[in-house]
């Protein structure tokens, strides 16, 4: 997309020395690329989209939560404006002063690994940004409230808004990462590991690496890696040969397809390489498979 040349303020999205806003709005075309010089956070609450989000472009929908730092260029666009579903949003709009001060009374708390993410998320440089999905919609649920908070005013509104807005922290701190008792260090982000595995079984025929799929998950190789082999008990290599050989012997079976060409079909381009693989997880070349099993019929 086109470099934003549009800079929104907190001057007027905060007027009055407000540290925090709550709004709700539906996402058209019109809308420019922009950056901004508060925290935005946005949460996907009707209808799907796209969040082109410096230099990303990212499919959303229910449930998706992203936190846009300072300077960040992005702009979300719905999928369409004739399907009836119009994609409906919650913002929340934070100065950085806000989150110091958030930041100042969890470190009196002693909550070490809050107050790491807290600081994280502060300073996270420009070309990084948070993505969260809410299953359980427990964000959604509490932003809405912040919402009638503010558009009600009454008596304690500023005391339930801080108090919302602290719960709100804790529960993105949550859904984007798991320390475990026994490593400080191991930092677990979520991972939609449904999403990831569908996206391999309808994209295993392409060039697929560890690279671009960690890519889709927003995590890096390493930490990708660490939670694909935890959930699914195998490397991500060793699944992507295991789907790869399956849908071989499909074709094997069900077509007059030549080796060379469903070596080809299954993302392979090495026929050799195929044919050992093959061999070495069915105990079988892919011709005598083929012969074994049409003889059975």
């Amino acid at each position: 997309m086109q470099k934003a040349n549009y800079v929104f303020t907190k001057n007027r999205h905060l007027p009055n020395d407000e540290s925090v806003q709550v709004m709700r709005s539906w996402e058209g075309f019109d809308a420019p690329i922009h950056r901004h010089d508060f925290i935005e956070i946005i949460f996907i609450e009707e209808g799907t989209g796209f969040h082109h989000l410096n230099g990303d472009k990212i499919k959303v929908q229910k449930g998706d939560i992203f936190m846009v730092p300072l300077g960040v260029e992005h702009v979300l666009r719905p999928s369409s404006i004739r399907d009836g579903q119009p994609l409906v949003i919650f913002n929340v709009l934070l100065t950085v002063d806000r989150l110091k001060k958030l930041l100042q009374e969890t470190k009196q708390l002693n909550d070490v690994d809050f107050t790491h993410w807290l600081f994280e998320n502060i300073w996270r440089q420009s070309d990084h940004y948070l993505h969260v999905k809410d299953h359980q919609m427990n964000c959604l649920s509490i932003v809405r409230s912040m919402f009638w908070e503010k558009q009600n005013q009454s008596i304690g509104t500023n005391v339930m808004l801080d108090i919302k807005l602290k719960e709100l922290f804790i529960h993105l701190a949550r859904l984007d990462s798991y320390i475990p008792s026994n490593d400080v260090n191991y930092k677990f982000y979520q991972i939609d590991m449904e999403e990831i595995v569908s996206y391999i079984g309808e994209h295993y025929n392409e060039p697929l690496t560890i690279s671009n799929i960690a890519q889709l998950a927003h995590v890096s190789e390493r930490h990708f890696s660490r939670i694909f082999k935890k959930q699914m008990n195998q490397s991500f290599t060793q699944y992507l040969q295991t789907i790869r050989i399956e849908k071989s012997c499909e074709l094997l079976v069900n077509t007059s397809l030549t080796v060379t060409e469903i070596c080809d079909r299954v993302g392979y381009k090495n026929t050799d390489f195929f044919r050992s693989l093959f061999y070495k997880k069915l105990g079988l070349t892919p011709s005598a498979y083929r012969k074994r099993l049409l003889l059975s019929v």
